[in-house]
């Protein structure tokens, strides 16, 4: 494998323990076996309205979802799967409005892609989302 460095933009997405490179582009199927076969995605300043670039996951059996940052007034974020990267639907944990987790997945949420969606905020919201994704 080799590092390919990307400018980072707003949703992007970045691979942590793969490579020392400020950001790494996501390879699908790739395995971080260094971390006991999980794999990070870090969405990093989503703004009001925002979405994560999506994420293809559909290997993985368990998704926990971490968001840090200022919310801004009303802000909120929703977790959203598809299964062909282009028609998105709301998963069931319920949008988060304040830093946290979110609750797990349904047993039958395994999307093939997922992303973050920022639904509500202001020129202030900038939401961090870290995801750890386990086999």
């Amino acid at each position: 494998m080799s590092n390919t460095t990307i400018t980072p933009t707003v949703g992007a997405i970045t691979l942590a323990g793969v490579a020392p490179t400020p950001a790494q582009a996501y390879v699908p199927g790739q395995v971080n076996e260094g971390q006991g076969a999980q794999m990070t995605l870090q969405w990093n300043a989503l703004p009001n309205g925002g979405a994560g670039q999506p994420s293809l996951v559909a290997q993985w059996r368990s998704a926990f979802f971490q968001v840090t940052g200022t919310f801004g007034s009303g802000g909120s974020v929703q977790m959203e799967g598809s299964n062909d990267g282009t028609n998105w639907v709301k998963l069931s944990p319920t949008a988060l409005v304040a830093a946290g987790l979110f609750a797990a997945l349904g047993v039958n949420e395994r999307p093939r892609f997922i992303r973050p969606h920022v639904t509500a905020g202001d020129g202030t919201t900038s939401l961090n989302i870290a995801g750890c994704f386990a086999q």
